[in-house]
C-alpha cells in the first residue's frame, strides 16, 4: 500500500473512468498541497489532471462557471477551485440551494 497505510487497488474504486480529466484552479499558496496531490492521484487513477495557479479570486469564478475574465477572455468551468482563503460576502451569493453559488 501507499505511505500511511493506504491501499492503492481498493482506493482505484473511487476514481473517475480511465481517460478523464481533472481540472483545477486557483490559489497559487494551494500549490504545495494541490501538486503532491496531483502526483499522488494520477498514480492511483487513470486520469489527466491540469493544475493552474492564478489567484484564490480566480478559483472562485471558474468553480461557479464564470467564462469572462477582466479582459474578455474566455474561461472554462474548472472540478477543483484552489482557495487560500474563505469566501468574501462580495463574491458568491447562493441561489437558495448549498451547491448553487454564483460569483458576483
Amino acid at each position: 500500500g501507499l505511505e500511511g497505510g493506504m491501499d492503492i487497488e481498493s482506493d482505484r474504486t473511487h476514481c473517475p473512468p480511465a481517460g478523464s480529466s481533472l481540472s483545477i484552479h486557483g490559489s497559487t499558496a494551494a500549490l504545495f498541497v494541490a501538486l503532491p496531490w496531483e502526483e499522488l492521484y494520477k498514480s492511483v487513477c487513470s486520469v489527466d489532471v491540469t493544475i493552474n495557479a492564478a489567484g484564490s479570486k480566480m478559483g472562485g469564478e471558474r468553480i461557479c462557471g464564470k467564462t469572462e475574465d477582466k479582459f474578455k477572455a474566455q474561461q472554462t468551468r474548472v472540478d477543483i477551485s484552489l482557495m487560500s482563503r474563505p469566501w468574501k460576502d462580495t463574491e458568491a451569493s447562493n441561489e437558495g440551494r448549498a451547491d448553487d453559488f454564483v460569483f458576483d
